[in-house]
């Protein structure tokens, strides 16, 4: 099946924050319950959700929301995998994600300037066809959890440029639950090498 996606749709998203923040917000979904309410209660369940470091990549991993609350519809007998959602961010700017349905998302993410850096999203499908539910998704996430995020990264890029600022401790539980910052340490780890620092 995988030979025969092609894209379907491409957004480029400017967000004005440095390409770090970005990446780190999309890193965790520690933020996700309270920022995201339709991810939250119509695509995902939160409460499974893990990241896990698996060399240079960060797995996320989830079931999908019960599917009287999924915001699309989706065939949970289609394969055994289609009832997740996962994500694979590959170090240090690129990720591909596929939704409960077998709905296949990716970002780059390009830094622009020291404050501003455009994610370039693509969502692709069977000959690259736009179907409705495929529509919906694609303006859902844009309305939604896109801008949502939006919203924070450029207030945490606020933040970070704040005389006061001072960077504090990360919060890392030894069993990287849904609450930990482990997947956090594990970008700043990569990116002190990457530095050689």
């Amino acid at each position: 099946m995988l030979d025969e996606l092609a894209p379907a749709s491409w957004q480029q998203v400017p967000e004005a924050c440095n390409w770090k923040v970005t990446v780190e917000n999309y890193s965790e979904c520690y933020h996700c319950k309270l920022n995201h309410p339709t991810f939250s209660g119509g695509v995902i369940q939160p409460e499974t959700y893990n990241v896990a470091p698996q060399g240079h990549c960060l797995r996320h991993t989830t079931r999908s929301a019960n599917l009287e609350r999924m915001t699309y519809p989706i065939d949970l007998g289609a394969n055994e995998h289609a009832g997740e959602y996962s994500s694979w961010f590959l170090w240090p700017s690129f990720s591909f994600q596929v939704y409960p349905g077998n709905v296949l998302n990716t970002y780059l993410w390009r830094p622009d300037r020291v404050d501003h850096t455009t994610v370039w999203r693509g969502w692709f499908a069977r000959g690259g066809e736009r179907t409705d539910v495929l529509d919906r998704l694609i303006r859902q996430d844009l309305e939604t959890t896109v801008a949502e995020d939006i919203r924070l990264v450029e207030s945490v890029q606020h933040g970070l440029s704040c005389r006061g600022y001072r960077p504090g401790p990360l919060v890392i539980d030894p069993d990287q639950g849904l609450n930990s910052e482990h997947s956090i340490a594990a970008l700043h780890r990569w990116y002190r090498e990457a530095m050689a620092i």
